[in-house]
């Protein structure tokens, strides 16, 4: 018969709450429409305890306890998801008594309530037995850990990490210097801006969550012998701003078994099918390229609210077919509300599952390899934040920009394939804005030589800028800003004829900043 694509549903059962009815309906839900995994939510958004004891956890255990017995017994496997460990954001929480964890600071001083920072000891010491308590209670095929596993966006921060006192105590080990938070923030950007500032900031970042992958991976592996472990991803750009090591992380999570990674599928409410296209090439697709080979990728439907009127059946199945070049072998599907309600069937999801599932274990019977793409090379760099040159004044200069122009390329149509390599012979390569600094100045001569090159405006900017304009034979430029009568139109010269009509024009006056060439 052949591989079999697996569908995981997300699903929280609430301690208490019509316990036997709601087991019941997911049990029957799973079996009827081809689900052969459950993920069981524990402490999760409404129900949401913040950092939840041992004490607190333990109806949760017992109730999933008994939906395990049930679901096994049925040929159900059972996974275990955990909502938070960092914490998403503080929504009026606050830490508890005796829980004295450092929590995270913005580079301000704003502090989080509830977010702890990853490298408190306490935190960890807490995490790490109550993961140890949870696993060893339930014996779950797969652990997943949360997208909190960052450093960026805990709520009401300012954008860009953590700045308490154990994170400038490590900035400063590693920079060799004494410098305030103020200090070290004036010169990360701004008029005194500093790359081995930057650079110090960056490492600290990248080692901190790799270390704090390594001790959940030891976790799991001395609770249980097939513990499997899996992550969510969310959008790549933050967690390169942030520095992240995409392999270090995945080989501390799982250092024995490839990892289960779920890519985040770009909305949680139905819109435009067009925006979703562009959306999903600009995230979802680009940040499977910085996966290991070995991942198992289950990618994340979401719904929120949760409904048919916030997403119809017919939409979250173009989800999962527009999904198919991320080579995936499963799906992971948060699609029921998180209060207790169990499956809803007349929701219609079940069924329009079900009748894709001939042509995507079909799919997945030709063993597609992410790899094996082919088409217009999109560079990238997982290191792309420290390259960006010094001249920057907040942290969204840093912000990766490149997907975006390979996004618009495969969105109408166009093969794209998204590679992290420096050196190519005969290809066509897009290189777009702050990607330009990810290669070195003999790298792009190369590539300009070996290959058909297409630039935005952005990367023309940053070639001239470093002194390279003779790649694309440009002395300056000049940045022309929308909006300002610069321009209004193009027109095709010549004689060639665009939908029947000679000299065609394009109307420019939404198109964007231009960069006039000289």
């Amino acid at each position: 018969m052949g591989k079999e694509f697996i569908n995981c549903l997300r699903v929280q059962i609430c301690p208490g709450h019509y316990e036997r009815e709601r087991i019941e309906s997911i049990a029957n839900f799973c079996l009827k429409y081809g689900f052969q995994n459950v993920m069981l939510f524990v402490n999760s958004e409404e129900y949401n305890l913040g950092h939840i004891t041992i004490e607190e956890v333990k109806p949760w255990i017992e109730t999933i306890k008994k939906a395990k017995k049930y679901f096994e017994e049925l040929g159900l496997t059972v996974s275990l998801n955990p909502w938070m460990e960092l914490g998403h954001l503080d929504r009026g929480r606050k830490l508890k008594n005796g829980q004295n964890f450092t929590t995270m600071m913005d580079y301000n001083g704003k502090q989080c309530s509830l977010v702890a920072c990853p490298l408190c000891e306490d935190w960890q010491n807490y995490f790490l037995e109550l993961y140890s308590y949870m696993l060893t209670e339930i014996q779950p095929h797969t652990v997943w850990v949360e997208d909190d596993f960052r450093l960026h966006n805990p709520g009401d921060l300012e954008y860009g990490g953590c700045f308490c006192k154990l994170h400038m105590q490590k900035y400063n080990e590693k920079a060799g210097t004494n410098y305030t938070r103020e200090e070290f923030r004036e010169r990360l950007f701004g008029d005194k801006a500093q790359l081995r500032i930057r650079k110090a900031w960056l490492d600290v970042n990248r080692e901190c969550m790799r270390s704090l992958a390594q001790k959940i991976g030891q976790t799991v592996s001395e609770s249980g012998e097939n513990i499997r472990v899996g992550l969510m991803s969310s959008t790549h750009p933050s967690h390169e701003l942030e520095g992240r090591d995409w392999y270090g992380i995945h080989k501390g999570l799982s250092p024995t078994a490839p990892l289960f990674d779920r890519l985040h599928l770009p909305c949680y409410e139905e819109f435009s099918a067009k925006r979703y296209y562009f959306l999903f090439n600009q995230h979802s697709y680009v940040c499977r390229a910085f996966l290991p080979k070995n991942a198992i990728v289950y990618p994340e439907i979401e719904c929120g609210v949760f409904g048919t009127y916030a997403k119809d059946a017919s939409f979250m199945r173009f989800q999962i077919e527009s999904a198919i070049p991320l080579c995936m072998e499963g799906m992971t599907y948060d699609i029921f509300d998180f209060v207790g309600n169990g499956a809803i069937e007349s929701y219609g999801y079940g069924k329009k599952i079900k009748e894709i599932m001939p042509y995507l274990n079909g799919i997945l019977r030709l063993n597609l390899q992410y790899s094996s793409a082919e088409g217009m090379i999109l560079p990238i760099d997982e290191k792309t934040a420290y390259h960006r040159n010094t001249k920057i004044t907040c942290f969204n200069d840093l912000y990766p920009d490149e997907s975006c122009f390979g996004a618009y390329f495969a969105s109408i149509g166009i093969n794209t394939k998204v590679s992290l390599k420096k050196k190519y012979k005969n290809k066509i390569v897009a290189l777009a804005g702050g990607n330009v600094y990810n290669f070195s100045n003999e790298q792009l001569r190369t590539l300009f030589d070996d290959n058909y090159v297409i630039l935005e405006g952005g990367a023309a900017e940053a070639l001239i800028d470093r002194g390279l304009g003779e790649l694309i034979c440009a002395k300056e430029y000049k940045e022309l800003p929308s909006a300002e009568n610069y321009y209004s139109f193009e027109q095709v010269s010549g004689e060639r004829i665009i939908h029947g009509v000679h000299g065609y024009r394009a109307d420019a006056d939404r198109a964007g900043n231009y960069v006039k060439i000289d």
